[in-house]
C-alpha cells in the first residue's frame, strides 16, 4: 500500500494532453472543404452557413481575448452567386487562431 502511494504522489501516473493534427480537412455537409467553398482575390473567402456559424461560436468563447476584443458579424458579410457567406482576411486569420485556442485550451 506504501508503495502504491509512493508511485501515486511521484507523478508516475501523470497523463499529459497532446495536441492531434488534422490530415484532411473536416465535414460541412457532404463535403470535406471545412466550409471554406473559394478564395477571392482580395484574402476573403466564401463560406458556408456550418462555417460561418462556427466562426460565430468561436467568436462568441474567445473573442474576448483579441485586443481589441472581436466585435460581433464584424468582416462577415452575405455571400454573392450561391455561397451564403463572405468572410475577410482578417478573420480568416482570427478564425485560425481561435480554432487553436478551442484545440489547444
Amino acid at each position: 500500500m506504501l508503495l502504491l502511494a509512493t508511485l501515486a504522489l511521484s507523478g508516475c501516473w501523470t497523463v499529459t494532453h497532446q495536441a492531434t493534427q488534422a490530415s484532411v480537412a473536416s465535414f460541412d455537409g457532404n463535403d470535406a472543404n471545412s466550409g471554406l467553398v473559394s478564395w477571392n482575390a482580395n484574402g476573403s473567402a466564401n463560406v458556408t452557413q456550418g462555417c460561418h456559424d462556427r466562426f460565430v461560436w468561436l467568436q462568441q468563447h474567445y473573442g474576448a481575448r483579441f485586443i481589441p476584443p472581436l466585435l460581433p458579424n464584424i468582416g462577415l458579410s452575405p455571400g454573392t452567386n450561391g455561397t451564403p457567406w463572405i468572410i475577410d482576411a482578417e478573420r480568416l486569420v482570427d478564425f485560425e487562431q481561435m480554432t487553436f485556442m478551442a484545440n489547444n485550451h
